[in-house]
């Protein structure tokens, strides 16, 4: 009897979280911290540190990046000489070199950076206005 009461008790309260992971891989892995919450209650969070591979990962498109600017800066400095319109060239040039020069900045600043979402949309907004329209302006059906 004091067993099926036992049991019916066990399934109705519930049980404190129990984590299998051993101290060293919880320090490793997690950074933890201390909180009080509003009943002033002591409570320990973990919080995940960051993957390596994250980082890694980071690096490489801010290389990638870093390139493709290098690309376009490229392209600007051959499609200038052939345009009328150097002013134009000029300001969307100092744009590219500006982000770019935003790129190697955080590659210096190496972990501590964040998101590399706002590179990526600059650089596609640049490239798109660098490249324009590849439409001819002479009528070729008539040569």
């Amino acid at each position: 009897m004091s067993q099926l009461l036992r049991s019916v008790i066990d399934f109705i309260t519930p049980k404190p979280f129990q984590s299998n992971l051993d101290f060293f891989t919880i320090m490793k892995n997690y950074t933890v911290v201390e909180a009080t919450n509003e009943c002033g209650e002591k409570r320990y969070l973990q919080i995940a540190k960051h993957d390596p591979m994250d980082i890694t990962e980071r690096r490489e498109n801010l290389n990638f990046l870093y390139r493709k600017c290098k690309e376009i800066l490229s392209f600007l400095s051959r499609k200038r000489r052939y345009s009328y319109e150097h002013e134009k060239f000029d300001n969307l040039y100092f744009k590219v070199v500006d982000l770019k020069q935003k790129i190697k900045d955080a590659l210096k600043q190496g972990d501590e950076g964040g998101s590399v979402m706002h590179f990526y949309d600059s650089f596609i907004r640049l490239r798109s206005e660098a490249r324009g329209s590849f439409s001819s302006s002479k009528d070729l059906s008539i040569l």
